[in-house]
């Protein structure tokens, strides 16, 4: 920019553009006419960036702005370090605002924010500059909050920063703002489940099938949250269940599930036996097997003898476990569980009978 330009200079030149605001176009084209009046977008400043007086020489950027989404708005940007002078507006030929974007990314929340480009003059200069302005309204005046960003690329210039003095305030007139989302899932493996949810915000749901998506229309245009449900153990999802979108005007934002499923673990199949009968006094064998779908070992097993006593083992093959046990007279229930090395258990019971003499036969003699 002209360091040629003197404060005095500067002083007049932004009370002539304050006063020239109210000014008609009589130049930009005729906006399209409405039956309804739309949706408009409005961002309007008046702060600093730096701190001290705005005087020559110092490291101090004011701004002074009234832009709308309809491209129509006024900008006066002053850099004291030189100083220099960007203005925009209807009474300036040659200067306007080309695009507008209802977000910004320079915004931890970008709906509160906004973007414009423009073509503007620099005061006592015949050259006109293209920039771009990102703004951010964060907060009440004098929060410090909210943010402000001026950058012309074409002759390497930049400032930005939070505002020493002023505010910024970002407003919507017409029609509210709304957009639409459509979630989209994806599932593959094995065991795959019937379908799914989607609900939005924690209050709107619609059911989704495992490969196909859903469609939520007339969300308002701002930040949502997302929360895919019904999602069996046996499968995961890539990134989570979660996600967080924002939903641009008139336009439609997708979020992308990936689901995963695998064929849940089978338990061990255990056979404790038929029930039994035996003589008191005989040392008794429990004889059990067990067969695994998954052949997860190695496996753990118990065999609870029913008499508040168990014997446990392990074992790195499917087939036969067995173990020996002595009773007194009694019926007695005895359980035998396995457990696979994912902690899937199978169990079998049978009942065993310990009698004086065999079924039949006189009990032995003396009992």
């Amino acid at each position: 920019m002209n360091e040629r330009m003197t404060f005095a200079v500067v002083v007049g030149l932004l009370a002539a553009a304050l006063l020239a605001v109210g000014c008609s176009d009589s130049v930009s084209p005729r906006g399209p006419a409405f039956d309804v009046a739309p949706t408009v977008v409005e961002v309007t400043g008046l702060g600093q960036l730096g701190t001290g007086s705005p005087s020559p020489g110092n490291n101090v950027q004011t701004f002074d702005f009234d832009v709308k989404s309809d491209l129509s708005g006024t900008l006066t940007y002053t850099d004291y370090t030189f100083p220099d002078t960007l203005l925009v507006g209807p009474t300036i030929p040659g200067t306007g605002i080309t695009a507008f974007r209802t977000s910004s990314s320079a915004c931890s929340d970008p709906t509160k924010g906004a973007e414009f480009d423009g073509t503007g003059q620099v005061f006592g200069e015949t050259e006109m500059l293209n920039f771009t302005v990102a703004v951010c309204d964060n907060g009440p005046a004098g929060s410090g909050l909210d943010f402000f960003s001026f950058s012309a690329p074409s002759i390497s210039y930049s400032k930005s920063g939070t505002l020493t003095g002023g505010d910024i305030v970002k407003s919507t007139t017409g029609s509210p703002a709304t957009g639409q989302l459509t979630v989209t899932t994806t599932t593959t493996g094995t065991s795959l489940p019937s379908g799914y949810t989607v609900t939005v915000d924690g209050t709107t749901s619609r059911p989704v099938g495992i490969n196909s998506s859903v469609t939520f229309t007339n969300l308002a245009a701002t930040s949502h949250t997302v929360a895919l449900s019904g999602v069996p153990t046996n499968c995961w999802v890539s990134g989570g269940t979660s996600r967080t979108v924002t939903v641009p005007s008139g336009g439609t934002a997708t979020v992308s599930y990936y689901v995963t499923c695998t064929t849940p673990n089978q338990p061990p199949i255990v056979n404790a036996g038929s029930d039994q009968t035996v003589l008191l006094g005989l040392l008794y064998t429990e004889t059990a097997s067990f067969s695994d779908p998954n052949n997860d070992g190695r496996w753990s097993y118990t065999i609870n003898w029913g008499d508040g006593s168990s014997t446990s083992g392990t074992t790195w093959s499917q087939g036969t476990i067995s173990a020996s046990h002595s009773y007194l007279l009694g019926t007695f229930t005895i359980r035998v569980t396995v457990t696979d090395s994912h902690g899937a258990s199978g169990s079998d019971s049978k009942v065993l009978t310990v009698i004086t003499g065999l079924p039949g036969l006189p009990g032995l003699p003396g009992l």
